[in-house]
């Protein structure tokens, strides 16, 4: 009953929501080291970034929701192909082939294996939608 739009939509939710997450804890912290010492403070606003930073998964789902969800819309659905066409258009031809190369191997294996071994698989396909993105935009 739901159009292949939507099940890209899933996929593109779910890379997003895992790379923000991990992209804003690591920001955060990255953050309270530029301040040192201070940056544990209070006054200096970079301890709130990272406790909101750490929440964001609970309020958003946790990455490893995110990573068994859009495994699960990548195998059943196909998205990973709608994704990799939506974008063949900026990333260049080979990147496109080598992640879609690397994520029809994963499927392939085992349902155990496949969900234990998806974190590297689902942050590098996030990172290469996101900066494929940010060419298109800018």
């Amino acid at each position: 009953p739901y159009s292949d739009r939507y099940h890209l939509f899933r996929l593109a939710a779910h890379l997003a929501k895992y790379w923000t997450a991990e992209f804003a804890v690591e920001t955060a912290k990255w953050a309270m080291e530029v301040h040192a010492g201070l940056g544990g403070l209070a006054e200096y606003g970079a301890e709130r970034w990272l406790r909101e930073a750490m929440i964001l998964a609970i309020w958003e789902g946790t990455s490893h929701r995110h990573i068994l969800d859009g495994l699960e819309v990548m195998e059943r659905k196909r998205a990973h192909k709608m994704l990799f066409r939506g974008l063949a258009e900026i990333a260049s031809s080979k990147e496109l082939q080598d992640m879609e190369s690397e994520v029809e191997q994963h499927l392939k294996l085992p349902a155990e294996e496949r969900e234990a071994l998806a974190e590297p698989l689902f942050r590098r396909l996030a990172i290469l939608t996101a900066e494929t993105l940010a060419r298109k935009s800018g």
